[in-house]
C-alpha cells in the first residue's frame, strides 16, 4: 500500500526521555492503526474543494476548519472535528493541490513551509492514533521533515522525523495511550509537504460502517 518508509526514531524511549507517554510510538501500518481506532475510525481526503488536475489554490486563512469558506466553496471543506493551520501565517503557507499539481496522485492539502513556519494538524477530540500519507515535490529528494505530536494538555508526546524522496507517497503512523491532540510539521530546508487519507477517531462515532462520514472514496479504508 505504501512505497518507502522513513523514520528515525526519537521516541524509542518515550519514558527515559521525559516525554509523557512511556506507550507511545510510531505504527508501521495502516491496518495496525485501524485495529488501535477500532469503530470510531474516521478519513479525511481533502475532496471536498473541488480543484482542478494539476491546480494548486492558495489558501489566505490562517486557520482552515469546517466552517471555512475558500474561493467560494465551503462550509463543510474538512471534517468538523479537525482542523489545520500555519504559523506565522503567511497568505499562501496553505494550498489546495488538485491531482497531478505536483506529482501527486490525488487532491490534497499542502503545508508550504516557509522560513520558520510550522504546520498543525488540530483533532477536537484527542485520538489515539492517526495516520498519513505525505508527499514532496518531485524535483526534491531525501527531505526531512519533523514531526511534534501533543497529548490532550499540550504536552509533549514525541517528535520523529520522516523523509520524503519526491513524490512518492509515504506512510506515517502513531499511537498514544493517552490520546493525542496535535501534530505539527516543520522544515529546516523550506520545501512543501501534501498530505492525504488522514486517519483518526472520533470518540462515540461508532458507526456500524466506518466509512460513513469519510471524505471521498474509502479505497484506503480496509475497515468495515
Amino acid at each position: 500500500m505504501k512505497d518507502v518508509l522513513f523514520i528515525s526514531f526519537v521516541g524509542a524511549c518515550a519514558l527515559c526521555l521525559g516525554y509523557s507517554d512511556a506507550r507511545a510510538g510510531a505504527v508501521v501500518t495502516r491496518e495496525m492503526v485501524e485495529q488501535i481506532l477500532g469503530p470510531s475510525v474516521m478519513q479525511e481526503n481533502f475532496t471536498e474543494f473541488k480543484a482542478a488536475n494539476r491546480g494548486a489554490y492558495a489558501i489566505d486563512f490562517q486557520i482552515l476548519n469546517s466552517l471555512t469558506v475558500d474561493q467560494g466553496q465551503g462550509p463543510g471543506l474538512v471534517q468538523p472535528d479537525l482542523s489545520f493551520s500555519v504559523q506565522p501565517f503567511r497568505p499562501n503557507d496553505m494550498n489546495w493541490w488538485g491531482p497531478q499539481s505536483n506529482g501527486n496522485a490525488a487532491e490534497e492539502l499542502a503545508f508550504l513551509v516557509g522560513p520558520g513556519a510550522t504546520g498543525s494538524i488540530s483533532f477536537a477530540a484527542p485520538t489515539p492514533a492517526f495516520d498519513m500519507e505525505l508527499t514532496g515535490l518531485p524535483e526534491n529528494s531525501f527531505v526531512t521533515y519533523g514531526l511534534t505530536i501533543y497529548g490532550p494538555s499540550g504536552s509533549l508526546i514525541d517528535t520523529q522525523d520522516v523523509t520524503l524522496d519526491g513524490a512518492m507517497p509515504v506512510f506515517f503512523g502513531y499511537s498514544a495511550s493517552s490520546g493525542i491532540s496535535r501534530v505539527d510539521l516543520f522544515d529546516s530546508a523550506n520545501q512543501p509537504v501534501g498530505i492525504d487519507f488522514l486517519l483518526y477517531s472520533v470518540p462515540g462515532h461508532g458507526s456500524a460502517s466506518p466509512c460513513l462520514r469519510r471524505h471521498g472514496p474509502a479505497s484506503r479504508c480496509s475497515v468495515g
